[in-house]
């Protein structure tokens, strides 16, 4: 213990302090009392002896202890380098003197140092890309998540479409965003768009730039590693400097394009953008056909889901069928058409489920009052019309203010709001030869 406390009191000492110490005692402090001895013609006694030989030897001690602590340095380091395995680039160097060798290992590891912080540096910076990555990944899959949840609960498709064009936007390093589908059957165009204004987009959906997109059949990315003067064109209507053009592919089919774009100068697309980008389109393209299945189951329903009546596209389907026949065989057809005008009162003050009840209530009045041949149906919110079978304008129009009366009087009796009813009869062939004429007779009366 006593040992350690003393050569801890030495090591609080600084080499150079060391060094003068064992200087001191080593060689000043001998040669100083020899020299007083001299001049005084002393004869050294043994005592004299005996002291200048002690400081000699505490000396010395200072100077063994100064140098065990360069070689423990030394040993030191060449424990770290075997540990960093550049121990042999040393043993290269030829150098047998260990303080010598001690300097050039100080250099060595000052060099292992500044290559490792700069190791760190980048490793830091590479995790910091990581970090980014994974929160852009988290993004896109909380957005397409969000998205089906959103179909799963009946929002409709272009809204859902709109969702995603923003989520995109907002995910990857672009100003704008363009989306838009083709159309089945009218050949036009639906279209989403976020950061840019619709003239914008109207100009760049022509059908002359349209078939120049149609020839990018994979993702073309124009940044300033890629350029490629035919698609200028969007460069100038958008007015970005790089942009990314991803096909949405359907079953192999092109039904639509992804138009993605920046201001930035000297800028270049990642990988991972474009992979976002090719994500985003392939759940678009889903969105896009679960879109065009509902409007097929749609177009092959007859009834209104909520009155459980004819719907507006079967009415008019059969009202002209019924027009054809009695044309073919000179007999009247009337069209009834009741609208209820202060409909969206009702709407704001009832609940919905008691609104609900009042049409089916309603439609229940006009079963009950109406020949089981006449055709019913609902043609919007808040019209429904009545087809009857070889009745002219006169009998229509009885029969509409027959209908009328006790729509008046069931809903004073149950709801407590003052009625608004419109009535509107059209025959054919007097109003009209077609459903079309007869409808066009239909709006005009109920304008006034």
């Amino acid at each position: 213990m006593k040992d350690d406390k003393k050569i801890s009191s030495l090591s609080k000492i600084s080499l150079k302090r060391r060094l003068c110490v064992a200087f001191t005692f080593a060689t000043f402090a001998p040669i100083a009392l020899i020299f007083y001895y001299i001049i005084n013609s002393y004869r050294i006694s043994v005592l004299a002896i005996y002291v200048l030989i002690s400081v000699i030897l505490v000396g010395w001690w200072f100077v063994f202890e100064v140098f065990s602590s360069v070689i423990k340095i030394y040993n030191k380091t060449q424990e770290t380098l075997r540990h960093i395995k550049d121990h042999d680039t040393l043993g290269n160097i030829g150098i047998k003197n260990e303080v010598e060798r001690l300097d050039v290992v100080f250099n060595m590891l000052s060099s292992k140092v500044k290559e490792s912080v700069e190791e760190l540096k980048i490793v830091s910076s590479k995790t910091e890309e990581l970090s980014r990555a994974i929160a852009q990944k988290v993004k896109v899959f909380s957005s397409i998540l969000e998205a089906n949840s959103l179909f799963s609960k009946g929002a409709p498709s272009e809204d859902i479409l709109q969702f995603l064009t923003e989520r995109l936007r907002g995910i990857i390093q672009v100003n704008i965003v363009v989306i838009f589908f083709v159309r089945e059957i009218e050949g036009k165009y639906y279209n989403f768009f976020s950061g840019i204004n619709e003239d914008k987009v109207l100009n760049l959906l022509t059908n002359e730039n349209i078939n120049k997109l149609k020839s990018v059949i994979t993702t073309r990315i124009i940044d300033k590693n890629n350029r490629d003067d035919k698609f200028l064109f969007v460069d100038e209507i958008l007015g970005t400097k790089n942009f990314i053009i991803q096909p949405i592919y359907l079953r192999d089919n092109i039904v639509g394009f992804i138009i993605v774009g920046n201001y930035l100068d000297d800028f270049a697309f990642s990988d991972d953008d474009s992979e976002v980008i090719n994500l985003f389109s392939y759940n678009m393209s889903i969105l896009w056909e679960r879109k065009n299945l509902y409007k097929k189951v749609e177009d092959l329903e007859i009834f209104d889901p909520l009155t459980g009546i004819y719907n507006e596209k079967f009415f008019l389907n059969r009202l002209e069928e019924e027009i054809k026949r009695a044309t073919t065989y000179q007999r009247p057809c009337g069209l009834l058409v009741v609208e209820i005008v202060n409909y969206n009162e009702y709407k704001q003050k009832m609940a919905l489920l008691e609104l609900e009840k009042l049409l089916k209530k309603l439609v229940g009045i006009f079963k009950n009052n109406i020949r089981p041949i006449d055709i019913l149906g609902r043609l919007r919110e808040d019209r429904f019309g009545v087809i009857l079978i070889e009745r002219n304008r006169r009998q229509s129009q009885h029969m509409g203010t027959r209908l009328k009366e006790i729509i008046y009087n069931f809903l004073e009796e149950n709801i407590a709001l003052a009625p608004q009813i419109k009535l509107a009869v059209a025959e054919n062939p007097i109003d009209g030869t077609n459903s079309q004429q007869l409808l066009e007779c239909i709006h005009t009366q109920l304008k006034k």
